[in-house]
């Protein structure tokens, strides 16, 4: 087993600090450039509303509910690009063929023959990227502490529609925090 994490977590040249942290950077701004344009579009702020009435039942259902379509794409090829500077290895890399999977088709409609194949890609890659975190970098509590913010969103908001959405905001979220730890630790 031990042969397993050493391969998964082995980085084939020198960790290069410049990149991860270039790779941060270039994920969270298009995770800020892109939530703030679906906040903004879908509740159609132009037109003078001025509460967030409308939330997204998850990420990937943004993909039907704004304009501009392939800023969704964008989004999702950009956070597998960063994932793959940030993270400089086997695991990360095979977090971002999970992500792939799941952004070359965004159709998420129960029933729709893309539907698993959207899922397994989605769930498995945040859930990989937060172990990942501990398994490559021995950082155990990011995953702790998702497991149980997840759990008390979770219990708090379980009829909330949005539900599936601050899910996936908060791993998200947990994940480019504890990159961003990681990267701080190697600075140092």
């Amino acid at each position: 087993m031990q042969n397993i994490v050493d391969f998964l977590c082995w980085t084939p040249w020198e960790y290069d600090l410049k990149l991860g942290i270039a790779g941060l950077i270039f994920g969270i701004f298009w995770f800020v450039v892109y939530n703030t344009y679906v906040i903004w579009d879908i509740n159609d702020f132009r037109h003078g509303h001025k509460t967030i009435d409308i939330l997204p039942i998850s990420i990937s259902q943004t993909y039907y509910m704004i304009e501009v379509r392939w800023l969704f794409q964008m989004f999702m090829w950009s956070s597998i690009f960063s994932i793959l500077c940030i993270g400089q290895n086997p695991l990360y890399a095979i977090v971002c063929l999970l992500f792939g999977i799941m952004t070359c088709n965004p159709s998420v409609n129960s029933g729709n023959i893309y539907f698993i194949p959207h899922m397994l890609g989605a769930i498995g890659a945040i859930t990989l990227a937060l172990l990942g975190l501990w398994i490559c970098y021995g950082m155990w509590y990011v995953p702790a502490i998702a497991a149980v913010s997840l759990a008390v969103l979770f219990i708090t908001q379980r009829k909330n529609p949005s539900l599936v959405y601050w899910i996936e905001m908060l791993s998200l979220t947990l994940l480019m925090w504890g990159f961003g730890v990681h990267l701080f630790q190697l600075a140092m």
